[in-house]
């Protein structure tokens, strides 16, 4: 069963309404203890680090998480969730993650060209070589909204990159079964719709 968590901090509606133009069902989590039955998690989220993670630790969803990660269960972090996926974030003070991919969460680079912080809007992005979500094509297309951004402790958790006025910046991460796209595939079109489809063949492979 792919089960997508509630995070209260976020439009769990589109990611749910993605996977149906898929034909795939889920079902919305909110108790860690149903977690136990999953057979893929989404987690999804928007806004800021601090409370969706404390959420997730008042909950027990993030000790259910690391738990089930542990037995191999294909985990995706959406937007915010990729995040979460660290082991901390500088966002407001510095925070702990859920640890599940070495790295921390920093601020995007100001820069002297077009690109503003918060990040919003549209970004060819273009794997690494090694990521398992994308299907072969040099770049994909799909739709940021960020202030800030993962960077791996080692590179070769790096799955995508984007441009950031002459600054890669992770656009996905992964490690094992623990994936993390900093867009949003509900939002990307066919390009979104494309790489959640490889998550779901993932899944049953």
């Amino acid at each position: 069963m792919l089960s997508i968590i509630e995070t209260q901090t976020s439009n769990t509606r589109s990611v749910t309404n993605a996977f149906n133009k898929l034909g795939v069902e889920t079902t919305l989590i909110s108790d860690p203890d149903d977690l136990a039955d999953a057979t893929a998690i989404i987690l999804p989220g928007v806004g800021a680090f601090e409370p969706a993670m404390a959420y997730l630790n008042e909950t027990g969803m993030a000790d259910a998480l690391r738990s089930r990660s542990a037995d191999e269960i294909p985990v995706l972090g959406i937007c915010l969730g990729m995040q979460l996926l660290g082991d901390a974030s500088d966002e407001n003070g510095s925070h702990s993650g859920l640890g599940l991919i070495p790295g921390r969460i920093v601020r995007l680079p100001d820069t002297a060209g077009p690109c503003r912080v918060p990040n919003i809007g549209w970004h060819d992005t273009t794997p690494s070589g090694n990521g398992q979500l994308f299907t072969g094509r040099p770049s994909a297309s799909f739709y940021y909204v960020h202030s800030y951004h993962f960077v791996c402790e080692n590179p070769a958790h790096g799955a995508a990159t984007f441009d950031f006025c002459g600054v890669p910046v992770n656009g996905a991460v992964e490690r094992d079964n623990i994936f993390g796209v900093q867009f949003h595939p509900e939002k990307s079109q066919d390009d979104g719709l494309e790489l959640l489809a490889a998550f779901v063949k993932r899944i049953r492979t």
